[in-house]
């Protein structure tokens, strides 16, 4: 029988965050092979910075550099637009807008990483409440807030997509099977700029994201493309959060 006992350890790191932090994200980019998390070297191993804003680069190992001021703004910005609902009901929205943002301050926090001269020299660990105060339910619900935010600072923030929209509202093309509860769609719809293109992303997170996972966002995202009538892009945003001695790294890839 293992026994968690929900208490701080010796070595818990306490953390407040600022909007202004400085935070190196490693990003593996793949259009082709396998469908698998990155193995830990890839990501501790990642040097090259983020070529340009605004485009997608090719295959590669990244550390792009943001700030949690970008994270947060990807965290209340995915799958609709705040303003209406600030505006019609400004109490609630702030209150939603805080559900979204509180996890992720919870249970993420800065470690100092040694890294290029171009990085900020930190990255993003699971938090010591994450590992020794939360059940496997809190993990899956920081999962899924984790994987929306991240899928949306990827895409948007970096990438330079536009807006995205949950697929539940009505999909790129007005097909009305975007609104089947039953399909296994993909979460969020966007179109990008440049080229001019809609982009079907999945985001997918958690501490086993393994391959079984990773392909059970293939599959929603090939449902999504069974439904389009015009070439768009399939985007699959995986972030892995894995713990072990004091954290490990969350990555986005």
């Amino acid at each position: 029988m293992w026994l968690m006992v929900m208490k701080p350890p010796e070595d818990a790191v306490d953390y407040l965050f600022e909007v202004s932090d400085a935070v190196d994200v490693p990003v593996v980019v793949r259009s082709t092979g396998k469908l698998r998390r990155p193995f830990e070297a890839q990501w501790k191993g990642a040097v090259d910075p983020w070529p340009a804003a605004g485009q997608l680069p090719g295959d590669g190992f990244y550390l792009a550099t943001t700030t949690w001021r970008q994270i947060l703004q990807a965290a209340t910005g995915v799958g609709r637009d705040l303003a209406p609902w600030l505006r019609k009901t400004p109490w609630l929205a702030v209150n939603e807008f805080i559900a979204r943002v509180a996890p992720l301050q919870a249970y993420l926090y800065m470690k100092d990483v040694s890294g290029p001269d171009h990085a900020a020299g930190r990255r993003l660990f699971v938090s010591a409440v994450y590992q020794h105060g939360t059940e496997r339910s809190a993990h899956s619900a920081f999962g899924y807030h984790l994987g929306m935010t991240m899928a949306q600072w990827a895409c948007v923030g970096v990438s330079g997509l536009g807006s995205t929209r949950h697929i539940e509202a009505g999909g790129p093309n007005g097909n009305q099977g975007f609104l089947d509860a039953s399909l296994r769609l993909p979460d969020l719809w966007g179109t990008h700029p440049s080229p001019r293109l809609p982009w079907l992303v999945e985001a997918k997170a958690g501490r086993h994201l393994g391959e079984g996972r990773l392909k059970d966002g293939k599959v929603q995202l090939n449902g999504g493309s069974d439904l389009m009538t015009v070439p768009h892009r399939q985007v699959l945003c995986g972030t892995p959060c894995r713990t072990g001695r004091g954290g490990r790294t969350t990555t986005c890839s």
